[in-house]
């Protein structure tokens, strides 16, 4: 049980990674801050973000 929550939380990690070094609206200081609320509050940086992209892609 535990093995799968942890390859399923490095999965989204590595995905949210990829997907914020990605973004050509972010600046060098955003995709920095960004993995760094990754690191210390990944649930909250998870949702947020996620929050904001779907807006983005929304065009809101």
């Amino acid at each position: 049980m535990y093995w799968t929550l942890g390859i399923i939380y490095v999965a989204l990690t590595v995905a949210f990674a990829a997907d914020v070094l990605r973004n050509p609206a972010l600046t060098t200081a955003g995709k920095v801050l960004w993995i760094a609320a990754l690191i210390l509050v990944p649930v909250f940086a998870w949702l947020v973000y996620g929050i904001w992209r779907l807006r983005e892609s929304r065009g809101l």
